[in-house]
């Protein structure tokens, strides 16, 4: 079943890489036409901070059932550098499990379809300090991304793909430390997301993500060198302001 969860997972993260190649070089070529019939994107209007909490469903062979969800605060902000580039910036928390990113989007629409290219670079780090147990944790991970969505007036959905790489993992019980460096293919998420506005310059967003991966910092406590791929779903809430 792992074998086969892994399996799928590269094929998924394989296709991503293909198409996030392909739409690029579709990209370059849209920009070069000055007929194109893609349209500037109109972002002026909207809303750029998120405030939500996501909940993480950690899977039972890993964990306890008394922490098998985890919440997590969490907080994004969008900085439009024009109508095509953003940043994207993230904080996440509940204690032990933080994670801090920044993510860079080239974009575009065509009429109420929109198109999204991007690259996440994430940090996280974990703590745990009680009787007999002082441990660390901080690590990096790299996922380039494609979103794409639609309007449809009174609400949007969009949907998002990425392939997660390994960079760097560093593990410090008392005085020991392990360190980690190296770069592959550690696993693959998609997402859903329904986006609806609920009073002036305000939307209301519900949304699921399925990780499939190698547990990282959602588990680092319970399985901070584990291999095995494991599916773990999550669901965020929140308002866009």
């Amino acid at each position: 079943m792992k074998n086969s969860i892994k399996n799928h997972s590269i094929r998924i993260s394989r296709s991503i890489i293909i198409i996030l190649l392909a739409l690029t070089n579709l990209s370059i070529l849209i920009s070069q036409d000055n007929n194109s019939y893609f349209e500037d994107i109109k972002t002026n209007s909207d809303p750029n901070l998120f405030v939500g909490l996501t909940i993480m469903q950690l899977p039972k062979e890993l964990v306890r059932d008394e922490i098998s969800q985890i919440p997590m605060v969490e907080i994004n902000y969008r900085y439009d550098i024009d109508n095509n580039f953003s940043l994207l910036t993230s904080v996440s928390s509940c204690y032990i499990i933080n994670t801090l990113s920044l993510e860079a989007n080239y974009k575009f629409n065509y009429k109420k379809f929109s198109l999204s290219l991007g690259n996440e670079l994430k940090y996280w780090f974990g703590q745990l300090k009680m009787s007999g147990f002082d441990v660390t944790t901080n690590g990096l991970i790299n996922t380039p991304t494609i979103s794409a969505g639609y309007d449809f007036g009174n609400f949007k959905i969009s949907a998002r793909a990425g392939a997660n790489y390994f960079l760097n993992n560093n593990f410090n019980f008392g005085n020991s430390n392990v360190s980690k460096s190296s770069f592959y293919l550690m696993g693959s998420s998609i997402s859903f997301i329904l986006e609806q506005p609920v009073f002036q310059n305000s939307n209301f967003l519900l949304g699921a993500q399925l990780d499939m991966s190698e547990p990282s910092y959602q588990v680092w406590v319970a399985e901070p060198t584990s291999k095995d791929w494991v599916m773990i779903p999550k669901i965020l809430l929140g308002i866009k302001f």
